[in-house]
């Protein structure tokens, strides 16, 4: 087995220098396949937008024009993800371990992994769904368990059923890792004034952060694994709080007009 790229890296705030690492080592094919992904599905919310604030009657030929054009791109934009996701994860692993990979080879290794990622992205979300409807601690369990499986298809060459199972195995005791890495944005959000943009920053630096997880699950044994660092815990505290704020800072009480005067 090859020797990781990096020691293990507990601390999320830590996997910020290797994440940057990581998104100058494709920088093409990153950017075109992500790109594509993002364009497509930004493209299929404008006409959502657009029917969801119409205010003409909802027979009108405007109102179904605005809903037929955002289904017809929201199908597009499901179609087009689905073909570019193994690839992109491919992109996202090799540049996690260090290598180098372009747009057209990526296309071609992940073609025969379209369904499989696929069955992987449609089966976690009804675990997590069902999860949360029912208790919701277990939905954001499953979404811990799951969340290499995407990476596990691409890399480990497994079935759907058996990358989550492998994924499950890799995070088992590192699940407060995981937490962590993908909570980062949101904790960044609670500074003052400019929480926002450093949220928005940190949320690009980290598109290669699970993949990193990942490479390093897989690469470093139990044993030689340092313990839950506790700033992991102090993420998702500070998540938690950020976002509780914003949904206070969003929130408006309607008085009746007698109260008001």
């Amino acid at each position: 087995m090859a020797k990781s790229t990096t020691p293990y890296i507990s601390n999320p705030l830590e996997i910020l220098q290797p994440s940057i690492t990581a998104l100058r080592k494709n920088p093409g094919a990153l950017i075109g396949l992500l790109g594509v992904i993002t364009v497509g599905w930004l493209l299929a919310a404008v006409p959502w937008a657009l029917w969801f604030f119409q205010q003409t009657d909802i027979f009108s030929n405007t109102f179904n024009l605005f809903l037929i054009s955002a289904i017809a791109l929201s199908l597009i934009a499901f179609v087009v993800s689905s073909l570019l996701y193994p690839a992109s994860n491919i992109v996202l692993v090799a540049s996690a371990q260090d290598k180098k990979i372009g747009f057209k080879e990526a296309m071609s290794q992940g073609f025969p992994y379209i369904w499989r990622s696929l069955g992987v992205t449609v089966l976690t979300m009804l675990a997590v769904l069902g999860g949360l409807l029912l208790f919701i601690v277990p939905g954001i369990i499953f979404f811990g368990w799951f969340i290499l499986s995407p990476y596990v298809v691409v890399h480990e060459k497994l079935g759907t059923v058996d990358s989550m199972k492998r994924s499950k195995q890799l995070v088992k005791g590192r699940l407060w890792e995981l937490y962590g890495l993908i909570s980062l944005p949101t904790a960044a959000s609670i500074i003052p004034f400019i929480g926002p943009l450093v949220s928005f920053v940190v949320s690009i630096i980290m598109i290669p952060s699970t993949a990193i997880r990942y490479v390093q699950l897989l690469e470093i044994k139990p044993e030689d694994r340092p313990a839950v660092h506790w700033s992991n815990y102090l993420v998702l505290v500070s998540a938690a709080l950020a976002s509780s704020v914003s949904s206070g800072s969003n929130s408006t009480i309607n008085l009746p007009t007698d109260l008001k005067q």
